[in-house]
């Protein structure tokens, strides 16, 4: 491909190769019969909602875009449940973010 200027497509741009930075989920974690009530959490990074947890939990899906170094994030499921943690990621990882929750009060019982 040709972009202009005499140059052609490459992974580098000004001497630096671009990286993608990023979190996703897993759901590995969660109890099958939860999976789906956690598929719609409502996921926050770093005080910004950036949507629900099906959009970033498989490589099909893709990932959130981060900056390098810490990230507070928050999954909030619809019945109240929060799973909340502090993640670091490098220049160029993408990090995947295993989710767990604290019992519903139905499995408490």
């Amino acid at each position: 491909m040709y972009y202009g200027y005499g140059g052609y497509a490459s992974p580098r741009y000004w001497g630096y190769y671009y990286r993608s930075t990023g979190l996703k989920f897993s759901l590995n974690l969660v109890p099958k019969q939860d999976s789906q009530n956690v598929q719609r959490g409502v996921v926050t990074v770093n005080g910004v909602e950036i949507g629900i947890v099906d959009n970033f939990d498989s490589w099909q899906n893709g990932h959130i875009p981060v900056l390098p170094g810490k990230s507070e994030v928050l999954v909030t499921l619809q019945d109240g449940r929060d799973f909340r943690t502090t993640v670091g990621v490098r220049l160029g990882q993408v990090l995947t973010v295993y989710l767990r929750f604290p019992p519903s009060e139905n499995e408490k019982k």
